[in-house]
This record gives structure tokens, sequence and C-alpha cells, in this order.
């Protein structure tokens, strides 16, 4: 819907972060976990034991759930999975490869200044809205196209940061192992 043809899903202030609220709730209900935290030697606790203490009204366990969801993009657990992924690269460098990670790269988007996404977002917006604009010289309209088309500068900017791993970081630097966010 975001690259729906005359782009008002993108233009939407509110629309993405409601739909972003309703596909995080359902992979949160698909993929999350609830455990007890239980000390040794307590009873073991059963689902029939926790529904039939909430049935009479007892909530005194609730302090002791405990909430997983590492498959959660944003959430402590995801990043904390994904700190381990890295951890785990590193140390396989280290043990198996015998050499240190030699190379750190980090890139931000320059959104107000690369000439081709300047001249790409005229482009959509003329096929979306048939108004044509001039990015190149007017800072306000560069600011709206930028804020009202997040979605085409984050594609932007992410097959750019792929095709610089494939044509320069690999081939020049000999960049062979990689962990990318």
């Amino acid at each position: 819907m975001l690259w729906y043809q005359d782009g008002r899903f993108a233009r939407h202030k509110v629309w993405k972060f409601v739909v972003y609220n309703m596909i995080t709730r359902k992979r949160a209900l698909e993929q999350s976990r609830f455990f007890v935290h239980q000390q040794l030697g307590d009873q073991q606790i059963t689902v029939a034991d926790l529904q039939e203490r909430l049935a009479r009204g007892d909530t005194s366990f609730t302090s002791k759930l405990l909430y997983f969801g590492a498959n959660l993009r944003g959430t402590a657990q995801y990043w904390h999975q994904r700190r381990r992924e890295l951890r785990a690269l590193v140390e396989f460098m280290v043990n198996e490869k015998r050499r240190l990670p030699s190379f750190f790269m980090t890139g931000s988007c320059a959104e107000f200044y690369f000439p081709p996404l300047r001249r790409l977002l005229e482009q959509y917006i003329l096929r979306t809205t048939g108004v044509e604009v001039n990015l190149a010289e007017d800072s306000n309209a560069r600011f709206k196209a930028v804020q009202e088309n997040t979605h085409v500068v984050v594609s932007y900017f992410d097959l750019r940061a792929q095709s610089y791993h494939e044509k320069v970081l690999t081939p020049v630097f000999g960049v062979s192992d990689y962990w990318y966010r």
C-alpha cells in the first residue's frame, strides 16, 4: 500500500504507524512466549493452574511471568539476540580463521544531498501527484518530499548500501564475512 499508484498511503501522517502497530501486535501474538519464573523446589505450575488462579481472581503470580520476544524487531530481546550473533561472528573469526575482524563501516543517509535521490523523488512526485517540483533549488520542497516519501528514501538508501557492498567492499577490500544491520 505504501507504493500505491497515487502515493496517498505513503503521504498520510498516521496510516503507516497504525499499520506498523497492527503488524507488531500480530507478530507479538504469534511469535512471543510467556514463561513462569519458578525457584528450584517450587511446585510445578501448569497452564491449567494459571487459568484456575485467574478464574478465582488471583493475580499474585503475574510478577513471575517472563515475556520473551527475540523475534520482535525493536525489542530489547531482539537486539540482545543480534548482539549475540555479532559476538559469535567475531569469536568465529578469532578462533577458526585465526584473525581479528579488521574492517568496520557505518553509513548514514544524506537524503538532502544525493542528486540521484533528488531526481528519483522528483520523478516519483510527478508520477503520483502530477506536480512538477525542483528539489535541487527549493529546500522547503526537498524537506517536504523527504518527509512525505520516506519509503522511497529508505529503499534508495538500502539499495545504495547493498550496491556499495557488492561493487566496492567485496571486490576492492576483499570483505568476505560481514554483519549488516
